[in-house]
């Protein structure tokens, strides 16, 4: 090989190294995004219900949540999981 076609090889690697780190980094933007505790009223506007009716889905605990003092903490990540695991669990009941 000669040093023109070292260099371009170097060149694409190093394009490939910094697509790569890019996609780490959203990955990353992601993950924390998706580790956030919300109060009540954050994870009612993230859901898009009413501050009552999630607070009746903790009740019936439907929802997981953390209880601190007078206050409840939702784990985004959680509320994710919840509400996949739920959605595919009513579209299994109805494939039935």
């Amino acid at each position: 090989m000669n040093d023109i076609t070292t260099l371009a090889i170097l060149v694409q690697i190093l394009a490939v190294l910094e697509r790569l780190e890019q996609a780490v980094v959203s990955r990353d933007q992601v993950e924390h995004e998706h580790d956030k505790i919300l109060k009540t009223a954050e994870a009612a506007q993230f859901l898009r219900i009413g501050q009552a009716e999630l607070l009746g889905l903790v009740h019936s605990r439907q929802v997981p949540c953390t209880r601190w003092g007078k206050a409840f903490l939702f784990s985004k990540r959680q509320l994710i999981e919840t509400f996949r695991t739920t959605a595919q669990n009513h579209l299994n009941n109805a494939a039935d």
